[in-house]
């Protein structure tokens, strides 16, 4: 038998971690289709009841599946604000950072620290570190992914930012020795030029504007959701046996009775009993004027009762109500993909590993060729200061 189930997803940040996921929930045994959509964090598999199977599929490449509480949940906004928080931090940081490194290279005004290269190396350090930490979230999605042997944009950003990181740190200290053994100054500057920092606090602050904006996208489309869930009203007033009860809606039944008050939601679908009444109908189709309704007449869930009580008959629960429904088919419009999105999807899974593999192939033939790893710059600044010099 075949089962269409939803699953919401923990740990996604790019389509390079949809394209993982789809993949390995693929190679599960008994999986139809799948779709995993980055928007809202979620995943539709249609499978033969091997439920168990897929969320353990999805935790073995580092992300968590987990089923909703209930068919309407979705996952939580992202926090958009937190984003925003350290993306500021991160810029303010970065403006030192930035003059100061491209200062010394560029003969701009930096006061002390021209004549004091190891104190400008160190505080170049610190403050890349602490954007780094600021941003610490793609460094741990970054390892956990080569942990789970999966590739994802985290992981470019962390190799990037972090190689960059502990190269300069390399040169730092290798700065630090020069200094202390009294060298020349001219070869103090040839190995400060070489000092990246800036490079490692760029790379996260820039990809986090990206970030941003991509948790804005998502809480735009969870909201949009939210907003037809909490249409739904909570409580129905259920006459039984003459008495009335306050029940949850969910516990609703075909043919149920339920008592609407003025004012109040109406809390499914069904047909008057008893009563006379306007009918506030815009919050399902946009229609500013009240509608009148009387006995046998059909009223939807949601809608509000203006004036007199009603005694509403319940003719649709659960999926099968309006409401309901319009929430399936807006989660069904986000999850659906268009044909040049699941070629950014495919593009995405290849385009990882091939970036760390042309990476790793230029640093080998550049290894190969006698160039030297501490100083891999240092010829062309030299060429450039011996042209100056001639020029001079």
């Amino acid at each position: 038998m075949k089962i269409n189930q939803k699953f919401l997803i923990k740990g996604m940040s790019c389509a390079a971690c949809v394209n993982n996921i789809t993949k390995a929930v693929s190679r599960v045994k008994g999986v139809k289709e799948v779709n995993v959509n980055l928007l809202t964090n979620s995943m539709v598999v249609t499978h033969e009841d091997v439920e168990s199977d897929i969320i353990k599929a999805v935790k073995d490449i580092g992300y968590e599946a987990y089923l909703p509480s209930n068919k309407l949940e979705i996952n939580k906004d992202s926090d958009t604000k937190n984003k925003l928080i350290r993306l500021i931090i991160s810029f303010i940081l970065l403006i030192p950072l930035f003059y100061l490194s491209m200062g010394f290279m560029s003969n701009w005004p930096i006061g002390f620290f021209r004549d004091n290269l190891v104190i400008l190396s160190y505080t170049l350090m610190v403050i890349s570190l602490t954007i780094m930490i600021i941003n610490y979230h793609f460094f741990t999605n970054g390892v956990k992914a080569l942990l789970h042997k999966s590739f994802n944009m985290d992981t470019l950003v962390m190799l990037g930012s972090g190689v960059a990181f502990i190269y300069s740190l390399v040169l730092t200290i290798k700065l630090t020795i020069a200094f202390i053994n009294k060298e020349d100054i001219t070869h103090l500057e040839m190995i400060m030029m070489n000092i990246s920092f800036e490079t490692a606090g760029m790379v996260v602050t820039f990809i986090s504007i990206g970030r941003l904006l991509e948790s804005y996208s998502k809480g735009k489309t969870t909201n949009a959701l939210k907003s037809l869930i909490n249409l739904k009203p909570k409580i129905a007033h259920l006459i039984k046996d003459d008495k009335e009860i306050d029940v949850d809606i969910d516990e609703l039944n075909i043919n149920d009775i339920v008592k609407v008050y003025p004012g109040e939601s109406i809390p499914s679908d069904g047909i008057i009993v008893e009563g006379i009444s306007s009918i506030d109908e815009s919050m399902l189709t946009g229609e500013s004027l009240p509608i009148d309704k009387k006995t046998n007449d059909e009223v939807k869930i949601a809608t509000i009762n203006n004036d007199g009580t009603l005694l509403i008959k319940v003719n649709k629960i659960g999926d099968e109500s309006t409401l309901n429904k319009m929430i399936k088919m807006v989660e069904n419009a986000a999850n659906t993909k268009t044909k040049i999105s699941s070629i950014a999807d495919k593009v995405a899974g290849v385009f990882v590993p091939i970036v760390i593999l042309i990476s790793l192939i230029t640093f080998t033939c550049w290894m190969i060729f006698g160039k030297e790893f501490l100083s891999s710059h240092s010829d062309i600044h030299s060429n450039l200061l011996s042209y100056s010099i001639e020029r001079a």
